[in-house]
């Protein structure tokens, strides 16, 4: 219904989601100008923490 704390919860997954995507696309945009494996790993691990919070989140809400 999207009305109290969903409200609140579908907007800061947004906020979540557009930080890690922006962070993706910049490490993207890195790693192909420098064709760098670092580079690569660390967006891999970016998206990995992505997971993680969204886990946690979605934990928690059904928890409470």
């Amino acid at each position: 219904m999207n009305i109290g704390s969903e409200a609140v919860i579908r907007k800061n997954l947004g906020v979540i989601n557009e930080f890690v995507y922006e962070l993706i696309r910049t490490k993207i945009k890195q790693a192909q100008n420098l064709q760098d494996n670092s580079l690569m790993r660390t967006t891999t691990k970016i998206i990995g923490y992505y997971f993680t919070i969204l886990y946690c989140v979605m934990y928690n809400l059904l928890a409470t």
